[in-house]
C-alpha cells in the first residue's frame, strides 16, 4: 500500500498547482493521472495575469513562451467590435507538463477507478491511501462522481460540448477572434494564436439547447471551418 498525506487525482493545472503549494508547506503528496505527461490537450488556453501571479509566473519566466493579447476581435450576431483585455495564451501540452514537473510531487500514471473512505482517510483502488483526497480530474473526475454526485449532482442542462483542433500554422493572423451566438449556436467559436507558430480553433455550446433546437455541434463546426477559409484565416489544412 502506497501511503501519503494527500492524494491528488488529476495532474492538470489544478492538481499540479495544488501539489506545488502542498509541497511548499511541507506536505507529502502523490499525484495520480491516467495519462503520461506531456500529453496532447487541445484547449483555447487563456490564462489571466492574476492566475500567473498565483503561480509565481511571468510571461518572461515561462520557458515554452506565451502570447499576450491586449484586445479581442469580437463578432456578436453580426456586430463587429474590439474589446480591451489583458490575457495570455498557452499550449496545454506544455503548460500542464511544466507545472507538474515544477511541483516536485511524486507522479504515478494510474487511472483512479474505485475510491472509498476508510478509517482516517481515503483509499484508491486498494493501492493508495491518504488522509486527504483532492479531485482535480476535470469534467469526469472520479472523486466528484463517487463521493459528491449523490449529494450535489451536476445539472444536466449545464453540460457544454466542444470541438476544437490545435496545429502548427505559422501563417496565422496574430489577433484573437471570438464569434458569439453565430448561426443559432448557443455558445461561441474561437481563433487563438499561440507561441511558436501554433494555432487553436474551436467551438463550444450548451448541449441541452442544441438538442432542444434539433441542432448539432458538428454543423456549427463545419460552418466555422468554411468561415475560416473564406476569411483567409486557415487555408489548406485538413482537420
Amino acid at each position: 500500500m502506497n501511503k501519503t498525506d494527500v492524494l491528488i487525482i488529476g495532474g492538470g493545472p489544478a492538481g499540479s498547482a495544488c501539489a506545488w503549494r502542498l509541497k511548499q508547506n511541507g506536505a507529502d503528496c502523490l499525484v495520480l493521472d491516467g495519462q503520461a505527461f506531456p500529453r496532447f490537450k487541445p484547449c483555447a488556453g487563456w490564462v489571466t495575469p492574476g492566475l500567473l501571479r498565483d503561480l509565481d509566473l511571468t510571461p518572461a519566466s515561462y520557458p515554452p513562451g506565451m502570447v499576450t493579447f491586449r484586445e479581442f476581435d469580437i463578432a456578436l450576431r453580426g456586430l463587429r467590435f474590439k474589446m480591451r483585455t489583458h490575457q495570455h495564451a498557452i499550449r496545454r501540452i506544455e503548460f500542464d507538463d511544466f507545472l507538474l514537473r515544477r511541483s516536485g510531487a511524486q507522479v504515478v500514471q494510474h487511472a483512479a477507478r474505485k475510491i472509498v473512505q476508510v478509517d482516517g482517510g481515503y483509499e484508491v483502488d486498494g493501492e493508495y491511501q491518504a488522509r486527504w483526497i483532492v479531485g482535480a480530474g476535470g469534467t469526469h473526475c472520479p472523486v466528484r462522481r463517487q463521493l459528491f454526485d449523490a449529494d450535489s449532482p451536476r445539472p444536466a442542462d449545464a453540460l457544454v460540448v466542444a470541438q476544437e483542433d490545435e496545429f502548427y500554422y505559422p501563417a496565422r493572423d496574430e489577433r484573437c477572434r471570438l464569434w458569439f451566438l453565430q448561426n443559432g449556436l448557443p455558445g461561441y467559436a474561437w481563433y487563438v494564436p499561440k507561441a511558436n507558430g501554433w494555432l487553436n480553433v474551436g467551438i463550444g455550446g450548451m448541449e441541452g439547447q442544441l438538442k432542444a433546437n434539433g441542432d448539432a455541434l458538428k454543423r456549427h463546426w463545419n460552418l466555422l471551418v468554411k468561415q475560416l477559409d473564406e476569411l483567409g484565416l486557415v487555408r489548406g489544412y485538413e482537420y
